[in-house]
């Protein structure tokens, strides 16, 4: 069973959902076919996290987040973290990959036979 955490921030009292495997599925695939807002405040507000990932991984909509300070956002942003660690993980992963290969570096850091491998057997160069 995923994990659930209820936080309050501000006025608002916001569950926190464990992403399953076929949730972080359906973001990567968001992320290979662009989707999101396009909004760099969504992208580039926190900088492991968009705010569409937040709505993701909580009961928040952008509507309710948007009336929300910075400050509220980041004690959800950190009960996001709490709970989906490996969610960040894999993005870190998959951000170091990508780093690798757009510089040309012709070995990455993992095994051939690395969960890495799997989840970036989708992406085109």
């Amino acid at each position: 069973m995923r994990i659930l955490k209820e936080i309050r921030s501000g006025d608002h009292l916001v569950t926190i959902r464990e992403l399953t495997v076929a949730d972080m599925r359906q973001w990567w695939a968001d992320v290979q076919a662009g989707i999101g807002s396009g909004d760099p405040v969504d992208g580039g507000l926190f900088d492991d996290i968009s705010l569409s990932d937040v709505a993701r991984m909580t009961d928040l909509t952008a509507d309710d987040m948007a009336p929300m300070a910075p400050s509220e956002l980041r004690v959800v942003v950190d009960a996001c973290r709490e709970v989906n660690p490996d969610f960040f993980r894999l993005q870190e992963r998959l951000s170091t990959i990508g780093r690798l290969l757009l510089s040309g570096t012709s070995s990455a850091p993992f095994a051939p036979s690395s969960s890495a491998d799997t989840a970036m057997s989708g992406v085109t160069q």
